[in-house]
């Protein structure tokens, strides 16, 4: 259903980062390389500022991850266009129309995103509330899964084009399930391989966004509290999906680490506390108002049961809420690009979604057994955490917002305007121009990082 609901959803962001990964997943199928030398002659391709050189190879600059989970999808294209006479995956590049695949292969990652985090987070209510543990009794999977789904970027962001996140965040996510699985194991005593699984997990999560550094540490510092032993195995795992990236680096691109990786992107500047700031509380950029549910993890932190729960538990409730802040440390060195360039809402601090969504929905929980304010506060919440997501998925406005009045990469200030904030930009548009220009208004997109 969640599903369904990305792929009806007619905000399609095909021209900023995203763009090179359809061309680089059909390279990847039909010529076994990254090599976009043969799509130079594409306008499009040409003028894209992800397009870079390596040695002698023109790809994409944006990590080939995503091309590679978009590969699926490139084959299903070409299978359909052999059967049906319909175009392939080639002509709908050359013809600047890959915005089905962007739409499909986005969809079908958060869609996968979150049935995942829907049972991490299935996992943790059972952990720390008493009914669901002595009853079994919890909200429906499905319930869980809209929930996730329909109030996150996951509908914003994520299912709008085959961005870096959705395999970010299906590693991340799968990475979660395996460790709070692996926990109930009776195996735990001895070496679990499964987590190695969760090591190798965490460490495709590095190649699919290396600001997922973050991750690898906290799930790395939940896995500690397993054991010294458990904590080893699942660095060995990080470890071999780091070698097999460095080796599938070097066939593919010809260099260990390419351009994306390099740590010299991060540092010390003049706006790095505005920027620190602006990713967690600014009107347009901050998780804050990006997920304005996260405030009810102070119901989990709070909560008197605390002691009954197991360490692991304990720890990744401790750990969880820390990641934003981790990632917003990471992504405020970015001197050029802060801000995320042109997309929608906290963009850059999407991967801490799997480590404080769950906490959120357990909190939410607690107080909607209250009855009162509390309760009441908590409904308003996650329906405005809709609203917000409807208007990123639904209103392309949203997206002329980072162009318009002024472009926000020359004016990155407009992030903390209270008079024309990016997640109003959508029903204000629809009041002001009418709902064919607020759905389908024609705009330059970029977006960068």
């Amino acid at each position: 259903m969640v599903f369904v609901v990305f792929c009806v959803s007619p905000n399609v962001i095909p021209h900023g980062d995203p763009f090179l990964v359809v061309p680089t997943a059909r390279s990847l199928v039909h010529d076994g390389d990254l090599d976009l030398t043969e799509y130079l002659n594409v306008p499009a391709v040409l003028s894209h500022y992800g397009l870079t050189r390596e040695g002698d190879r023109f790809v994409d600059y944006f990590p080939w991850v995503t091309a590679a989970t978009a590969v699926p999808v490139t084959l299903g294209v070409d299978a359909i266009s052999a059967v049906a006479g319909t175009p392939d995956t080639d002509e709908l590049i050359r013809t600047d129309r890959t915005w089905p695949i962007q739409l499909i292969g986005g969809s079908l990652l958060a869609a996968g995103a979150t049935l995942l985090i829907a049972l991490v987070s299935e996992a943790l209510i059972d952990r720390t509330t008493r009914v669901a543990a002595t009853t079994g009794r919890r909200p429906p999977l499905l319930a869980l899964a809209l929930a996730v789904g329909l109030t996150t970027p996951l509908w914003s962001t994520v299912s709008r084009g085959l961005w870096q996140h959705g395999p970010s965040l299906v590693f991340l996510a799968g990475a979660l399930l395996v460790l709070l699985r692996v926990e109930r194991s009776p195996t735990l005593r001895r070496i679990d391989g499964r987590l190695v699984g969760v090591g190798a997990l965490a460490g495709a999560a590095y190649w699919a966004r290396p600001t997922n550094a973050v991750a690898v540490v906290a799930i790395g510092l939940i896995a500690l509290v397993m054991g010294q032993r458990s904590a080893l195995t699942y660095a060995a795992g990080a470890a071999g999906a780091f070698t097999a990236g460095v080796l599938a680096n070097l066939a593919l691109v010809g260099v260990a680490v390419p351009k994306y990786y390099a740590a010299g992107r991060i540092g010390w500047h003049r706006e790095f506390i505005e920027a620190f700031l602006a990713n967690l509380v600014s009107p347009s950029r901050g998780l804050l108002f990006t997920l304005p549910q996260i405030v009810t993890i102070g119901a989990v932190l709070t909560h008197p049961d605390q002691r009954s729960w197991s360490r692991v538990t304990r720890r990744l409730v401790f750990v969880g809420p820390l990641v934003p802040l981790g990632y917003a440390l990471a992504v405020s060195g970015f001197a050029n690009h802060w801000w995320a360039g042109h997309s929608y809402g906290a963009r850059f601090l999407i991967e801490s979604l799997p480590f404080v969504l769950p906490i959120a929905v357990v909190g939410s929980l607690r107080l909607l057994q209250g009855r009162g304010a509390l309760a009441a506060g908590t409904v308003v919440l996650w329906s405005l955490a809709g609203v917000v997501h409807f208007e990123g998925a639904w209103f392309h406005s949203t997206t002329c917002w980072n162009g318009s009045p002024t472009d926000i990469d020359l004016d990155p200030g407009r992030v903390w305007s209270v008079t024309d904030p990016q997640f109003a930009s959508g029903f204000a548009s629809l009041v002001e121009d009418g709902p064919a220009d607020a759905l389908w208004r024609s705009c330059e997109n970029g977006a960068g990082g």
